[in-house]
């Protein structure tokens, strides 16, 4: 069997920094910025200093708590059970809607996920194109259950 797909979650402590000390630098240094802002960049947008320093804050906490959920999973996944199972996959389905989402039965067990919902990390065939995922095919997938999702963290194909 040849690794087809294979979780890897690394967060970058550094970056994280970098969030936080630009969201606490824009927030003190305002007043110095928002005059370098209205006599240089003003022109250039249309836009409120304020607005601006909004935008930049919604930004950057999106970004800390997407990095913080990647640390956590960092941490909880060493201590997930992991189960695999390995046979033909039997009853491939794929649908696209507003998204695509796939389904199939390996040794008995399903695995359904969506190409955009299921995070990056875990598998969703975003490389349908391969062909991997396809009704007969000998694979091997390493999983661990949450409730009745499945997170699929590997996948090895025979070649």
């Amino acid at each position: 069997m040849e690794t087809y797909f294979e979780t890897i979650v690394e967060i970058d402590g550094f970056s994280f920094f970098i969030y936080i000390a630009v969201l606490v630098f824009a927030l003190l240094s305002y007043n110095k910025a928002k005059s370098v802002y209205d006599s240089n960049f003003a022109k250039y947008f249309n836009v409120k200093y304020g607005f601006f320093v909004i935008v930049l804050s919604v930004y950057v906490c999106f970004n800390i708590i997407s990095m913080y959920q990647v640390y956590k999973l960092e941490k909880e996944l060493p201590s997930k059970r992991v189960e695999s199972v390995e046979g033909e996959v039997r009853e491939y389905s794929s649908e696209k809607v507003a998204s695509r989402e796939e389904s199939f039965i390996v040794g008995g067990v399903k695995f359904e996920y969506n190409d955009v919902s299921t995070p990056k990390y875990f598998f969703a065939n975003r490389k349908r194109g391969d062909g991997v995922i396809s009704d007969g095919r000998l694979v091997k997938v390493y999983y661990f259950s949450e409730g009745k999702k499945k997170n699929i963290v590997k996948v090895e194909v025979e070649r």
